[in-house]
């Protein structure tokens, strides 16, 4: 991440002169964003089922009624970028400008500044009264020099969409019955590891086929399946209707009865007042 940043802030592509990345910490440390994760997680409360994607982006594109609302943004494989080369063409060091020893793992603070793409600063505390230590990530080698990571080309992470295992692929197409038949094709062209299968015998790869062959049907029984579970939840909805109305009405009666003892017992408790009266 911080190689990546030095690469930015020191190319053409941004105006910024100055990048400060905060590592804040667990349970001592509140973000604005906390507040925006708790909108999208109500909105998705609201929206009650999510099968694709695309049901995120929605959610997350209507979590806020006010202006600016959320902006989401497509990521693809190209924006994805392998670091190794940008690895080899620093050093890594364990000691700062000053030959003081720090840890990596306790900076808290980094900063990278336009105009010097190798050094970067870092302090360990959030406090801004501290001043900033110094790395000076440049190569100390013979020849031809490298003057800014801007030169260093990245190849793509990921060339293509990472398919699922086998068993989990097996697994999706058992409980496409839960899911609505629009969504079925987004699952159903889902990419597979070719190597989880290779590994597989072939008898069992037979067994996994017929599996899914069974498991995936046409869209027609699909529709009579979702169909019918839709009947049996409705079903379930009634009967459970009649059931809280029954206790209802029960306990109705049962508040009645005591009322009618109550009055009683009052009436006998006068009663008994009145006749001492008398005598």
């Amino acid at each position: 991440m911080s190689l990546t940043l030095l690469k930015l802030l020191n190319s053409t592509d941004i105006a910024a002169e100055t990048i400060d990345h905060k590592f804040m910490v667990s349970g001592q440390s509140f973000l604005p964003n906390g507040a925006h994760f708790g909108l999208i997680g109500a909105a998705s409360c609201k929206k009650g089922h999510i099968y694709v994607p695309e049901d995120w982006k929605e959610t997350i594109m209507n979590a806020k009624t006010k202006c600016p609302k959320f902006c989401v943004i497509d990521v693809k494989n190209s924006d994805f970028l392998f670091t190794g080369a940008l690895e080899e063409a620093i050093i890594n060091r364990r000691k700062d400008t000053e030959e003081t020893s720090f840890s990596w793992m306790e900076i808290r603070w980094q900063r990278v500044v336009r105009g010097c793409p190798f050094i970067l600063q870092f302090k360990e505390t959030l406090n801004e009264g501290i001043p900033f230590h110094k790395i000076n990530l440049e190569k100390q080698a013979r020849g031809r020099k490298l003057h800014i990571l801007s030169h260093v080309i990245q190849d793509v992470l990921y060339r293509a969409i990472e398919g699922s295992v086998w068993p989990k692929r097996i697994y999706m197409h058992y409980h496409l019955l839960y899911i609505q038949p629009i969504h079925h094709a987004y699952f159903e062209n889902l990419p597979v590891e070719a190597n989880t299968r290779l590994q597989a015998t072939s008898t069992r790869v037979e067994e996994d086929d017929n599996i899914v062959s069974r498991m995936t049907k046409t869209g027609a029984e699909i529709q009579r399946a979702y169909a019918e579970k839709n009947k049996n939840d409705e079903d379930y909805k009634r009967h459970r209707a009649a059931i809280d109305k029954r206790y209802r009405e029960k306990r109705k009666s049962t508040e009645t009865i005591q009322e009618r003892n109550i009055r009683k017992s009052k009436a006998a408790i006068r009663k008994q007042k009145s006749q001492r009266q008398i005598e």
